[in-house]
């Protein structure tokens, strides 16, 4: 994590988190092969004063599409931290 000035002297705290590659996985479709460990999002970065969560769905480079528990989930850890989440979704459309 990392703490950062903006041009108008406000402070925030950046950081990322790569999503996990399923151990021992046989699927081939990139986007059932990555996963977000949302427990290690918790104690190593909502715990520690992140103030933003921005995730593009698809992923890149990965393709890895959060379902609806994920980003359910994801919006249920952002309300407990007092966090914003910013989801970039400009595919939405054109996903099924």
């Amino acid at each position: 994590m990392k703490e950062v000035e903006g041009i108008f002297g406000e402070k925030a705290v950046i950081s990322y988190i790569k999503l996990k590659e399923k151990p021992n996985s046989t699927v081939t479709t990139a986007s059932k092969h990555f996963w977000l460990d949302l427990e290690e999002l918790e104690n190593t970065h909502l715990k520690n004063g992140l103030d933003v969560i921005m995730i593009c769905n698809p992923g890149n480079p990965t393709t890895h599409v959060y379902n609806k528990e994920e980003i359910d989930a994801l919006v249920a850890l952002c309300e407990k931290y007092s966090t914003y989440l910013l989801i970039d979704e400009c595919y939405c459309g054109k996903l099924q």
